[in-house]
């Protein structure tokens, strides 16, 4: 495999993986919805332990893209490195990919890695705590209420 075919797997990959990010924004603006429509009408027990429960897998969701995000980059900067080692020099943003990641040719990764991305998973956490404060906490009182 050349340079040009591991960097363009991982662009393909990356495509793959906006696509679900637009699914997972579609999951997490319904799971909001479902959250403030459960909270406004004062859902029973059923109804908020559901809500929940669908936030929950939301937030699973985008933990699994961000792990595969890491396992992208991860296996191109192994690949990189495998090629590398074979006596194939690389271009400089090939060189430049594997300094910057720090990966060698051992470091190829099988399972994404559902925690390696910080940000990733504080703004899963932030987006599932307002889904679940959202549906707990107290109840919203809507301007036609009042």
């Amino acid at each position: 495999m050349t340079e040009f075919e591991i960097l363009e797997l991982n662009s393909q990959s990356y495509i793959n993986n906006g696509m679900y990010m637009v699914a997972l924004a579609v999951l997490i603006f319904i799971a909001l919805r479902a959250a403030r429509v459960t909270n406004e009408s004062g859902g029973n027990m059923a109804a908020k332990i559901i809500t929940s429960v669908f936030g929950v897998f939301v937030a699973f969701f985008s933990l699994q893209l961000a792990g595969w995000r890491v396992l992208f980059d991860t296996n191109t900067a192994a690949r990189l490195a495998e090629i590398q080692e074979s006596g194939v020099d690389l271009s400089i943003q090939g060189q430049a990919w594997l300094q910057n990641s720090g990966v060698t040719s051992s470091d190829f990764l099988l399972d994404p890695p559902m925690f390696a991305d910080i940000p990733s998973v504080l703004l899963t956490l932030v987006i599932l705590l307002m889904i679940l404060g959202t549906t707990w906490g107290p109840r919203i009182k809507i301007a036609a209420d009042s």
